[in-house]
């Protein structure tokens, strides 16, 4: 119905945004995307687990400290969206590709990401978010 494909879309859009923040590293638009709550979860790709707003900011502005390391021309594509919506509650999953036009290996990785989101005041923040990607 169309108030399903209104709340995809709108956490599609989130998605996008958490990337965007990724690429420039912007620890503004990370912020924006995350709930900054105790018990959210972040899983990198190397299975280490970093639980709560606190330990997370730290981590993205340790890995920003240095700057872009991306292409301008970076960006991830996405395909084979699973959504199920409850609520206030979103669980998706998506296959996800980053291309850098020019690099030898143009892309970088290719893999699934799963999510958690919690829509606070009309907004979808993430609350958990796990990648596993193939270099």
């Amino acid at each position: 119905d169309n108030e399903f494909e209104k709340e995809k879309q709108a956490i599609k859009n989130v998605i996008e945004r958490q990337n965007e923040g990724w690429l420039t590293k912007s620890f503004e638009i990370e912020a924006e995307v995350w709930a900054h709550e105790p018990y959210i979860v972040k899983v990198s790709q190397n299975g280490e687990q970093i639980i709560g707003w606190e330990a997370i900011s730290a981590r993205y502005k340790r890995k920003f400290a240095g700057g872009c390391s991306y292409p301008a021309e970076s960006k991830y594509s996405y395909d084979n969206f699973h959504f199920q919506i409850y609520d206030n509650v979103a669980w998706v999953t998506h296959e996800q590709v980053l291309t850098a036009p020019g690099n030898p290996d143009p892309q970088i990785v290719s893999g699934w990401e799963s999510r958690i989101l919690e829509k606070r005041d009309g907004k979808w923040k993430i609350v958990y978010h796990a990648s596993r990607f193939q270099h």
